[in-house]
């Protein structure tokens, strides 16, 4: 728009030869970008009056310019209603007017004064924007054949496709525009991060963008800092820059050692939120400070996420699904699942965060219902083109194949991501467990005994991992683990793993263990007869391998077991093995 009105003609006479300074003229404040300097000085004259109907509106023109340049949408679109309420207004006008519309999301206000519009480029650009704001699929690919091949044609495009999540396609424009620049720099690769363009270095942070939704962390990293090295006090760069740092660090996604992000990273990611409050310390568009706001709450661990992220959820789309994140992690399931009412998700990620809500809340409350619906929406994200290849689309399906049981689909969508999360706890515990129920039970194991963090102490991943040793004849290791658990519920859970399990086995030694120790602090038939069968199955294993001398000492043990706890049917078991040992010459006393 800037372009549009700065046709006007510029005095030419010669600087006036005084000492005093010279009050600065509008053109002073536009070159300095200072709008509210410029919109002091232009009420100033409007105020003065004695002016002509034509200065006049130049005036009012410049105003509602520089309104529109603070983002004062509402100013800027009051002082264009005003002047369209002239007689002989300018038609294009209209068009300036549907564009504050179009800021202020008054998209069908902007759609009915666009129409009215002569087709220039701007209406045809704004129009087409319009109608995917509308959803109108149809008046998007009218106005999009309509389109021109012009610098700003070709930056909309990549904007629309952009908005549509076509991330890869917006890149192919941008990477166009640089191609046909003659000021693109000493890079001639266009798939290099490494361009910088002398007249479009803007494009860095906007294909930055691109590759950080996409989840190429080092490329959106290296075009960021393309972009500061010129421009270091850029708000919404360095914004972009520690979003991209903590993305990468929270992740834990493996980085190549020899990339700058993976040299820098330890470094700067010390001082994001030092670089954040300082950033809030300047003077910013709301919009920009609204997201340096949100941002500083997830730099801080989500400190002050009840404080801060709720009052900015109109503003910040990604507030809501971050809060009801925090809640999630936080056990506090129903506080997430209230901020899912009336929550339409548009996004694949918006359809991720509210299947894993529905999922949590469904296993918490054997819910069915909630359970087939997060598998619903986990299936839609990853059969949706715009994210089917990309890893978080790969792993939506194994959420949704995993629901389904589909354990063997599991392993081949996660197994094809898993270069990427090496190090990731979480994803090793859900590779583990795929494993394990798909009864592959030494990879199980490998993935299970590679996480290092909390989850090593709780129930279910020792019970898993108990598991997994005795299939793969561990079932000592087992037992190891058992004795180290601490809280006595956890330990008993474990030996009814250990008992279970090692009976299945065919490990009867350490399944009548088990057993004796279960019958100890819960002295039930079941548990009798769990360790007298037990023992039989060992008995049994012995008289195939009398010669066998750890069967031997085991036996032992294990009558030593069965006659220190007194049972009616225990003598005759008792005499039946001594026997059998007496005749077989096996000293079992």
């Amino acid at each position: 728009m800037m372009n549009l009105f700065r046709n006007r003609k510029k005095n030419n006479a010669g600087p006036a030869l005084r000492k005093v300074p010279k009050m600065p003229e509008l053109d002073d404040f536009l070159a300095n970008q200072d709008y509210e300097g410029a919109i002091s000085l232009l009420n100033h004259k409007l105020k003065a009056g004695n002016l002509e109907r034509e200065q006049e509106d130049n005036l009012q023109l410049w105003l509602a310019h520089c309104y529109y340049r603070l983002r004062n949408y509402e100013e800027a679109a009051f002082v264009y209603q005003t002047l369209m309420d002239k007689d002989d207004s300018p038609a294009e006008l209209g068009v300036y007017l549907a564009c504050c519309k179009f800021y202020m999301k008054q998209y069908l206000e902007a759609k009915a004064i666009g129409e009215k519009c002569p087709k220039t480029p701007l209406c045809i650009r704004l129009m087409m924007n319009v109608s995917l704001r509308l959803n109108d699929e149809k008046k998007i690919l009218t106005f999009h054949s309509s389109l021109g091949n012009t610098l700003e044609d070709k930056l909309s495009l990549a904007g629309v496709n952009f908005q549509r999540m076509h991330y890869q396609e917006a890149i192919e424009v941008y990477k166009e525009i640089l191609q046909a620049s003659p000021y693109v720099g000493e890079s001639k690769d266009l798939s290099s991060p490494s361009i910088i363009s002398r007249n479009l270095v803007g494009l860095n942070i906007d294909m930055a963008l691109c590759y950080a939704k996409m989840d190429f962390s080092h490329v959106a990293y290296n075009l960021v800092k393309n972009y500061l090295r010129l421009f270091p006090n850029s708000p919404f760069a360095k914004n972009l820059h520690l979003s991209v740092l903590y993305r990468t660090i929270t992740s834990k996604a493996n980085l190549d050692d020899q990339s700058e992000l993976a040299k820098n990273i330890d470094q700067e990611g010390l001082t994001m939120v030092q670089q954040m409050e300082e950033l809030l310390k300047q003077k910013l568009y709301p919009e920009v400070e609204y997201l340096c706001r949100h941002n500083l709450v997830l730099f801080k661990n989500c400190d002050t996420a009840l404080q801060v992220l709720p009052s900015l959820m109109k503003h910040v789309p990604e507030a809501r699904l971050n809060l009801m994140l925090y809640h999630l992690n936080k056990d506090n399931i129903k506080d997430a699942m209230s901020l899912c009412k009336d929550f339409e998700p548009t996004t694949p990620y918006e359809f991720l965060v509210k299947a894993l809500t529905f999922l949590r809340y469904g296993q918490e409350n054997d819910s069915r219902e909630h359970l087939k619906t997060a598998e619903n929406f986990f299936q839609m994200v990853g059969e949706s083109g715009l994210v089917q290849d990309t890893i978080a689309g790969r792993q939506a399906s194994a959420a949704y194949l995993f629901l389904a049981y589909k354990f063997d689909d599991v392993i081949t969508y996660l197994k094809s991501i898993e270069d990427y999360f090496q190090n990731n706890d979480a994803f090793l515990l859900n590779l583990a467990q795929a494993y394990l129920m798909y009864k592959n039970y030494v990879a199980a194991e490998d993935h299970f005994i590679r996480v290092s963090g909390p989850e090593r102490d709780k129930l279910l991943y020792k019970s898993m991992l108990a598991r997994c040793f005795i299939r793969n004849k561990k079932p000592q290791k087992a037992w190891d683990m058992m004795l180290k658990t601490t809280v006595q519920s956890d330990k008993l859970s474990l030996l009814k793993v250990i008992a279970q399990d090692c009976y299945l086995s065919n490990e009867f030694y350490y399944a009548a263990k088990a057993f004796d120790e279960l019958e100890t602090s819960d002295p039930t038939p079941d548990n009798w007869n769990g360790k007298r069968g037990a023992c039989a199955g060992l008995f049994r294993q012995l008289a195939n391998h009398k010669a066998d001398t750890t069967l031997v000492e085991h036996m032992r043990e294990i009558i030593q077991l069965v006659a220190s706890r007194p049972h009616s049917n225990c003598e005759f078991l008792l005499k039946v093995i001594r026997s059998w040992g007496a005749s077989h010459n096996v000293d079992l006393n």
